[in-house]
């Protein structure tokens, strides 16, 4: 999973300079899909916004890749509520966040 935060910083840095080559890098020499991308950088606006100040804690959770990114796609609410529950030592599971999201949303 760090390795899985650690490319999509990387992914983040480099698509400052250009993001339409570092996709066409990605897809011709990496073999990712759009769809591949895409998750990466959503994944990289979550980690280098609300999610920044607590990514020691999201490392060493052992919070799956697919929580992670439920994490990446939730509203600003639930990142949060997630990071509570992290922080109270509790599991996170991808059906949570999910289940917190589709709250989220009816109610916003």
């Amino acid at each position: 999973m760090k390795n899985y935060v650690n490319a999509a910083e990387s992914f983040g840095m480099l698509c400052a300079v250009d993001p339409a080559l570092v996709d066409a890098h990605l897809m011709a020499h990496a073999g990712l899909a759009r769809e591949d991308i895409e998750r990466l950088r959503k994944l990289y606006a979550a980690i280098a916004g609300p999610l920044k100040e607590h990514m020691m804690l999201l490392l060493n959770s052992g919070i799956s890749i697919n929580a992670i990114d439920a994490l990446a796609d939730a509203h600003e609410d639930v990142q949060v509520s997630a990071v509570k529950m992290l922080d109270a030592s509790k599991v996170l599971r991808i059906d949570e966040i999910c289940g917190a999201q589709r709250t989220a949303r009816s109610q916003g």
